[in-house]
């Protein structure tokens, strides 16, 4: 059987081996000498590291996509195992877990470690009850909205997804009650991420008022679920 392992450099083996081990990974090799190496391994995958003594976690653009039949089972499981150890989840920073979302070509959530690595962990597998946000969108607005959903999820490029959806912010009149309510859990979402309370606060407020019909609030399958768990890391 083939196999891929990536190598992904770090400054301080124990502080990334410490992180995984925190996930639920087992070590399976570390060593100092002639140089620092250390290798983990969960049942997604397995993952290694070089230490590098000028390493700059700042310009690290390493990573790796992780392909899983069961992702939301994955991602469960790391939160868990988070909670237990550190007793919270880190959503923004180094180390981080984003929430699930799903992409056009996959569900996934990210996660990048204590060195500035990331892996992505996706499901290519279509399962019925998800919905796919990319399934609609052929107006302009749509199609800009849905560029801000993928470049905050695929890309965590939280800062332009930001810019566009600034941009969209003034077109509420032009929007359906949906795409709107998108529009702000995913402001809201973007906001706790950079750290901007004080219009995460405005933005918070605005949702609150929205007042969606029954048969519009049941199709946000996905954004009540990320709206609940962005309330909770808000008050925790």
């Amino acid at each position: 059987m083939n196999k891929t392992i990536p190598i992904f450099p770090c400054k301080s083996l124990e502080e990334v081996v410490v992180f995984y081990e925190a996930l639920g990974f087992d070590v399976t090799y570390m060593q100092s000498v002639p140089y620092g190496y250390a290798a983990v391994k969960h049942r997604i995958g397995e993952v290694s590291f070089t230490r590098q003594k000028n390493y700059e976690k700042e310009k690290s653009i390493n990573g790796a996509y992780i392909l899983v039949e069961d992702v939301e089972s994955v991602y469960s499981e790391f939160i868990a195992n988070l909670k237990k150890v550190y007793g919270k989840v880190f959503r923004s920073g180094e180390p981080r877990i984003t929430k699930i979302s799903t992409n056009k070509e996959d569900i996934r959530f990210n996660l990048v470690d204590p060195a500035g690595n990331y892996l992505i962990i996706g499901q290519k597998k279509e399962r019925e009850g998800r919905g796919n946000p990319h399934s609609t969108g052929t107006s302009t607005i749509e199609k800009r909205f849905y560029s801000a959903y993928t470049l905050a999820h695929s890309k965590n490029d939280y800062r332009t997804a930001y810019k566009i959806i600034e941009g969209l912010t003034g077109k509420k009149e032009e929007m359906s009650q949906i795409l709107y309510a998108k529009l702000l859990i995913l402001k809201l979402e973007i906001e706790f991420n950079l750290e901007r309370a004080a219009e995460l606060n405005e933005t918070l407020a605005e949702i609150n008022a929205i007042n969606l019909n029954r048969s519009a609030f049941d199709r946000l399958i996905e954004e009540k679920q990320r709206l609940q768990e962005l309330l909770e890391d808000i008050s925790s």
